[in-house]
């Protein structure tokens, strides 16, 4: 699974510990679900992205891309928690 495999990694490590950290008062629950979500969302977003460039029905602009997702991510992890026991995930 990509989370599994994330967290092997060094810099994914680092990554979701700082998460954790700037979200230490939102709930585990969320908190895992949310960065599921992540994962899944950047990996999914750039593997459609990937194939439409590669198709040529869409130039390429990574940069923007990553500036979208990392607005994207940002919201998500910064949301309010309406329901805090659950995950869904």
């Amino acid at each position: 699974m990509l989370a599994e495999s994330a967290r092997s990694d060094r810099v994914s490590e680092q990554i979701i510990a700082r998460i954790d950290e700037l979200l230490s008062a939102v709930p585990p629950t969320v908190q895992s679900g949310r960065e599921r979500i992540v994962a899944r969302m950047v990996t999914d977003i750039c593997a459609e992205y990937e194939a439409r460039v590669g198709a040529g029905t869409e130039p390429a602009q990574w940069t923007a891309l990553g500036y979208l997702l990392t607005d994207a991510c940002a919201g998500l992890l910064s949301a309010p928690v309406s329901h805090p026991g659950f995950s869904g995930l």
